[in-house]
């Protein structure tokens, strides 16, 4: 990291503090994996989107990971959760993944949009529990 000093411009300020913020960000996902990881021996985890709704819609999510770039039409129960997929958007269909951020955002839940490549299990989110469902 270069030194700085009160002169510094915004784009050299920039350049300084992306490497600890990437560092910080790396640690957080490093942390949320183990997380995952210890929380699936529980079966308080899900990678599956169906169950990910559910999920959300009944408060069980404490942080949910999702794909930054996942795009899935479709409608989410309100009472249950349970999905109806669509093949594009319509005016009768909405983006999933975003209404599961929504939900999960209402009961409290921590979400992250992500890289898939720093999902658990590849899909288009993970999420850890805070109960089994």
């Amino acid at each position: 990291m270069t030194k700085t000093d009160d002169r510094s411009g915004a784009q050299e300020l920039a350049s300084a503090a992306r490497p600890v913020l990437d560092a910080a960000y790396a640690k957080q996902i490093d942390d949320l994996k183990a997380l995952f990881e210890l929380r699936s021996s529980d079966g308080r985890t899900t990678t599956d989107v169906s169950d990910a709704a559910r999920a959300a819609t009944f408060g069980a999510i404490e942080v949910l990971l999702v794909d930054m770039d996942a795009a899935m039409p479709g409608r989410v129960d309100e009472e249950t959760g349970a999905i109806t997929f669509a093949d594009s958007a319509s005016p009768d269909s909405y983006g999933i993944i975003d209404e599961i951020m929504g939900r999960a955002l209402h009961s409290g839940a921590r979400v992250l949009s992500v890289r898939k490549a720093d999902l658990p299990g590849g899909g288009h989110l993970a999420a850890i529990l805070r109960f089994a469902v």
